[in-house]
């Protein structure tokens, strides 16, 4: 009986084993559930759909959403040659043209005349100077300083976060140099503000009034030749008598 026993024993060690090993090497039917069922979530999950804590940048539809027209900062400029009977009276026609259509004279000399104009005007406001006498030549220019305009207004923000931020500073200084420093600070950052504020609204006022540079050329009157007198008599006009004097006889 223990001969078989053991026998028994012999025989079946070596499957025990084997089926340990085997059970380690494949999970089994709950783990093999498990995996399927996360693959075919992952297969079904939406492509647009972001994985937590990834960012892969905005999709289309919110790159179509923020392109948003660009309000372009134009500067419009001319200069006129005209030529008038009187020049003085010219020049007073310009000015009261430019308080017409709501804008202002910048300069005057002894005959050029500038102007400046609201931009929506401008157009109409070059015509009328240039029905004041005969236009000899015209010049039109149009500049896009946009990007300098959007450049001059970041630049002042950010200059005027870093002087509340010193303000702010200051207020918490401890000693004496440590505030000595900050006003230094202070003070060339709010030169720096002073200077890209005035270039500012010189580049808003450019925008806003239209330039238009006249300049004036006297031409004399033409002196008004006497008609020609008519002989009385037919044979008198056959002589022709302006021929016999020109020849000197």
């Amino acid at each position: 009986m223990r001969f078989v026993q053991s026998a028994l024993r012999s025989l079946f060690t070596p499957l025990i084993l084997l089926a340990c090993i085997v059970g380690c090497s494949y999970p089994g039917s709950a783990n093999h559930v498990g995996l399927a069922t996360a693959g075919r979530a992952r297969e079904q999950a939406p492509a647009t759909e972001k994985p937590a804590g990834v960012d892969r940048g905005p999709t289309d539809a919110e790159l179509k959403s923020d392109d948003s027209p660009v309000d372009r900062k134009m500067v419009y400029s001319a200069s006129l040659g005209v030529v008038v009977l009187d020049i003085e009276k010219a020049v007073a026609a310009t000015e009261t043209i430019a308080g017409e259509f709501g804008g202002y004279v910048a300069q005057v000399r002894t005959n050029q005349i500038t102007i400046r104009v609201p931009a929506a005007d401008y157009r109409l406001a070059m015509d009328r100077v240039s029905q004041l006498g005969t236009v000899t030549h015209r010049t039109v220019d149009a500049q896009d300083v946009t990007e300098k305009y959007v450049d001059l207004e970041a630049r002042l923000k950010n200059a005027r976060a870093v002087r509340a931020r010193l303000e702010a500073l200051l207020q918490k200084a401890e000693d004496a140099k440590a505030a000595v420093e900050i006003e230094r600070e202070l003070f060339r950052i709010g030169e720096q503000i002073e200077q890209m504020q005035a270039k500012l609204e010189l580049l808003r006022n450019r925008v806003a009034y239209s330039m238009i540079s006249a300049t004036f050329q006297r031409v004399a009157p033409q002196a008004d030749v006497p008609a020609a007198r008519e002989l009385p008599f037919r044979w008198l006009r056959e002589l022709r008598p302006e021929y016999l004097l020109s020849e000197g006889y």
